[in-house]
């Protein structure tokens, strides 16, 4: 990739993967300067592989569309279109490089929550060179510890500064990409996969959150009607009815105990059911909140997502409803 031999390059280079993926793995190396990193490598042949099975994509969906009408309100060929676009994205590690630079300058006023740094000048569009961050992962810690609760509310914060503020979030937080430092600091890696909301799609998130914490079946409602667009006539009195009955599957419990990833991804799915189409930030935003709550209810089961959330909405609300 550097038209090098490697000796030149990294003054120790480990030959073991210490992660693996179906797009690159990563290794563990030493700068000259001594400098400890981690080299992500892409795999050797990947790209054509990839065009070949996104080809098959099209074809299966295109054909889908074709012979099965209810096929349709899903918009298969579309969803391939952003698939190609994203894995296209992330094939090129320039991009995740660049990503990963804006996170980094995100989180800079924020001393539990970091993002390692890329060395430039060993990153290319199949190579990221980057700060080593000795930590484990955040799934391994102890089930329902003070230290597990002091993570996990850092972690929820963070995603929540990455929404609500930075409107620039982790579109893959899984838990290998979820590490914690012994100082108790929580780092999101890998950033080939992200999403951005404008100022109005964050408002229209604040609002069905509101709406779902005031029990507001009409808020909700009107919200899903906003953050998408209607393929046709929607059937207000039927989108109403399976809001209510997806409040109530939900909202039998406290708030606190509410998860909020499971009942937006049931919202979602009933906006196609209606035939509204959501803009796609939202589906990745809402497999995103469904991927990383799930990881922090399993290390802390009472995890009060909705208290954690509290200051994000107060504070978009003022900003909403200010003097000016």
């Amino acid at each position: 990739a550097f038209g090098l031999p490697l000796a030149e390059i990294y003054a120790e280079f480990e030959p073991e993967a210490i992660a693996t993926a179906s797009m690159a793995q990563v290794h563990r190396a030493r700068l000259f300067d001594g400098r400890e990193v981690v080299v992500k490598v892409q795999r050797p042949g990947i790209g054509p592989q990839i065009r070949s099975d996104l080809a098959i994509l099209y074809y299966m969906a295109k054909l889908g569309e074709a012979t099965v009408d209810e096929i349709g309100l899903y918009n298969p060929v579309g969803i391939v279109k952003e698939f190609d676009r994203a894995i296209n994205e992330e094939l090129n590690f320039l991009h995740e490089a660049a990503n990963n630079e804006t996170a980094r300058n995100n989180a800079l006023g924020n001393p539990d929550y970091i993002i390692p740094e890329i060395i430039q000048e060993l990153t290319n569009n199949t190579i990221i060179t980057q700060t080593y961050i000795d930590g484990e992962k955040l799934s391994s810690i102890e089930v329902g510890s003070e230290r597990a609760l002091t993570l996990c509310t850092i972690a929820m914060e963070a995603a929540f500064q990455q929404i609500f503020t930075d409107g620039f979030f982790h579109g893959d937080p899984h838990p290998g990409n979820m590490l914690v430092t012994k100082t108790n600091q929580v780092a999101f890696l890998d950033w080939g996969l992200v999403g951005t909301l404008s100022v109005g799609q964050q408002d229209e998130l604040i609002d069905l959150i509101l709406s779902i914490i005031s029990n507001d079946v009409d808020g909700i409602t009107r919200t899903v009607l906003r953050m998408g667009k209607p393929d046709g006539r929607v059937n207000l009195r039927l989108l109403r009815t399976d809001v209510q009955r997806i409040r109530d599957l939900h909202l039998t419990r406290s708030l606190a105990k509410l998860n909020l990833g499971a009942m937006m991804e049931d919202i979602m799915n009933v906006a196609h059911t209606h035939r509204i189409r959501v803009n796609p930030e939202y589906a990745l935003l809402t497999k995103a909140t469904a991927t990383v709550e799930g990881v922090l209810r399993s290390v802390y089961p009472n995890l009060d997502i909705i208290g954690t959330l509290k200051p994000y909405a107060e504070r978009l609300l003022k900003d909403r409803f200010g003097s000016e």
